[in-house]
């Protein structure tokens, strides 16, 4: 046996570093593969919380944009307020915007954001349900047009 060795020493290294080096490329290639997979899955978390900052974002900028009535200025500021306010169609329509990008954008946010979120829904609560209140007591034609300048949209 151990003449079969000394004979065939060159085959016997070669079928060992062949072991070996397959063994070695296989734990560097599940090693790679695994790493590989936490990257796509992190990438992935990313894009989320990128996609939930930019429905926020997008819905902030909505909540900015304004409509100007006639009436005597203030100052430097002329008399408006803001479009979601133009109307109860407007505003309904809105609100179900809010809560469809707060139920989707809930869980990829940072607690500072969703606090500043809940704070915006809170004083939307209780807009909504003020708009309640006077739809009851008057005629809803022009409830919002000319009360909508009452209101001042916290900025996000």
């Amino acid at each position: 046996m151990e003449e079969l060795l000394v004979k065939n020493a060159s085959a016997v290294f070669a079928i060992i570093g062949g072991l070996l080096g397959s063994i070695i490329t296989g734990f560097f290639g599940v090693y790679g593969k695994s790493r590989e997979t936490k990257l796509k899955l992190a990438e992935k978390i990313v894009d989320k919380k990128i996609e939930a900052h930019d429905q926020i974002i997008n819905l902030t900028n909505f909540m900015r944009v304004m409509c100007v009535v006639e009436g005597t200025p203030k100052g430097n500021e002329l008399p408006r307020y803001p479009a979601f306010l133009k109307s109860r169609d407007a505003f309904d329509d809105f609100w179900f915007q809010l809560g469809k990008v707060q139920s989707q954008s809930d869980r990829w946010l940072s607690a500072e954001l969703k606090r500043e979120l809940y704070f915006c829904v809170d004083y939307l609560v209780t807009l909504h349900k003020w708009t309640e209140q006077e739809i009851t007591r008057h005629p809803p034609n022009n409830l919002f047009s000319n009360n909508g300048c009452l209101f001042n949209v916290p900025s996000i």
